[in-house]
């Protein structure tokens, strides 16, 4: 749910794709057992940043208008990106 997952030749996004507050960390632990021996473990960090999720819920939507008043000869172009950021 976190990662997002392929099934049955679709792509599902997990959350590290849509809320940027949620972040992943790859990271190597090492530790030193009591015989002596040194262990590597491989393990996934994930961080919340209450700012940012605050911040990214507070902020406007963004869009993409289709001009249909366009008196260019190509009509069907996007003609405005809007988008909208509070100030938090």
């Amino acid at each position: 749910m976190i990662k997002g997952y392929d099934s049955l030749g679709k792509n599902y996004t997990g959350l590290l794709e849509k809320c940027p507050a949620i972040s992943f960390k790859d990271r190597t632990v090492m530790l030193t057992e009591e015989s002596g021996y040194s262990v590597r473990r491989r393990t996934e960090a994930f961080e919340w940043d209450r700012e940012l999720y605050r911040q990214w819920m507070n902020s406007g939507a963004c869009w993409l208008d289709h001009n249909p008043k366009n008196d260019d000869d190509d009509s069907s172009h996007l003609s405005a990106v809007s988008a909208g950021f509070s100030n938090c």
